[in-house]
C-alpha cells in the first residue's frame, strides 16, 4: 500500500513544473555515454531531493496505514492479505522510517487479536502460497 493511496496530495503546479524539469534530464538516455547517463541520473536525484524539501508531500500517519490494513483484512480476511513493503525510505508513512519499525505493525495486529498463524501468513505466507497459482 503506497502512501499515495492514504493521503490526498493537493495539486501543486510549482512542484509539478520542477518535477518535469528534473525528469526531462533523463530523456534520450540512449544517446549518452555511461558516465553521462550516470551524471544525469545523479543530477535528477539531487533535483528531486531539493524539490521534496521545497515542496514536501503530505505523509500518512501510522494510524492511517493501519486503518487501511484493517480495512483490507476486514474485507477479504487474513488468509488473503499480505504485506510487501519498500521501507528503506519510510514508505511515506510517519513513524515508519525503515524496516526497524515493522514490528509496530505486528504489535498492532496482535492487539487486534490476530493469531501467530495469521501473522505468519500476513508477513509472507499468503504471498508464497499464491505465487504459483497464477491469475
Amino acid at each position: 500500500m503506497n502512501t499515495v493511496y492514504l493521503v490526498n496530495e493537493p495539486p501543486n503546479p510549482e512542484r509539478q513544473k520542477a518535477e518535469i524539469a528534473a525528469m526531462s534530464k533523463l530523456e534520450n538516455m540512449d544517446g549518452l555515454s555511461p558516465a553521462q547517463a550516470t551524471a544525469a541520473v545523479r543530477q535528477a536525484a539531487l533535483d528531486m531531493k531539493a524539490i521534496n524539501q521545497k515542496y514536501p508531500a503530505p505523509r500518512a500517519t501510522f494510524d492511517m496505514y493501519m486503518k487501511n490494513i484493517q480495512h483490507a483484512l476486514d474485507l477479504v480476511g487474513p488468509d488473503h492479505v499480505g504485506v510487501g513493503c519498500d521501507w528503506d525510505g519510510g514508505g511515506g508513512v510517519e513513524g515508519m522510517n525503515d524496516s526497524a519499525a515493522l514490528p509496530k505493525i505486528t504489535e498492532r495486529l496482535v492487539k487486534l487479536g490476530y493469531t501467530e498463524a495469521q501473522l505468519s501468513n500476513f508477513w509472507g505466507g499468503n504471498g508464497v502460497a499464491r505465487a504459483g497459482q497464477g491469475p
